[in-house]
């Protein structure tokens, strides 16, 4: 199926009315920052771009070569030149078609809604299926995969459009449910804390099939019908 691009468009045209250039301190698709470096999204919202900061010409910044192809690498790569870098990529999305979705949402670029909520990191995905507080379980498009993602506690109460990071992802919902605790851990608190946590992440998904396969959910496609 061919990628749908309205997102990336609308994005791609509020950001050429600006003026604004890639290398400049106020590029508006930055994506993660660190000391010395940053990842953005390219000028035609397609794909993830690492940058350093010039020294020379003041707040430039510009490209990093001979960087490995996924961005995952990048880390590993340059793990004394940029640190920091390795788990900032490990936060962003593996799609940057995700990325751009939010950064439309955060920036109030308008894009159909039935387009924008085919990306299951933006606030309104179609797929979600229940949500507590700064936590939710989505399936993906295909109905065949579930996940349980994550918002900062600071941007759920101030409200903030941002992006949701998936923390996990399994096509049956116990499963998932103990790479999450795994990924959480065992706080001092004892067995008690773990048993909520884990009363917490299963009750996001009551009433559901153990396998999202066996969901009796349409596929969320990414191009509309006609």
């Amino acid at each position: 199926m061919p990628r749908d691009k309205s997102i990336a468009k609308a994005l791609t045209a509020s950001w050429s009315g600006r003026g604004q250039s890639i290398m400049s301190d106020d590029w508006p698709g930055v994506v993660a920052r660190g000391d010395g470096w940053r990842v953005i999204v390219t000028r035609d919202a397609s794909s993830f771009r690492l940058q350093r900061l010039s020294p020379h010409k003041g707040k430039r910044w510009e490209p990093v070569y001979g960087v490995p192809a996924s961005p995952l690498e990048w880390g590993a790569a340059l793990s004394r030149s940029c640190p920091g870098l390795a788990a900032a990529v490990d936060r962003l999305p593996a799609d940057p078609q995700d990325a751009v979705a939010a950064l439309a949402a955060a920036q109030g670029v308008v894009v159909p809604s039935v387009q924008r909520r085919s990306y299951w990191r933006v606030p309104d995905y179609a797929g979600i299926l229940a949500t507590d507080a700064n936590i939710r379980a989505v399936r993906d498009r295909t109905g065949t995969v579930y996940a349980l993602q994550w918002i900062s506690p600071a941007d759920f109460h101030a409200g903030k459009p941002v992006f949701w990071i998936t923390q996990a992802a399994s096509a049956s919902w116990p499963d998932l449910v103990e790479q999450m605790l795994h990924k959480t851990g065992v706080r001092s608190d004892g067995p008690q804390d773990r048993d909520a946590i884990r009363l917490r992440f299963v009750a996001l998904f009551h009433g559901l099939p153990q396998s999202a396969a066996d969901g009796p959910w349409p596929v969320i496609k990414v191009r509309p019908k006609r």
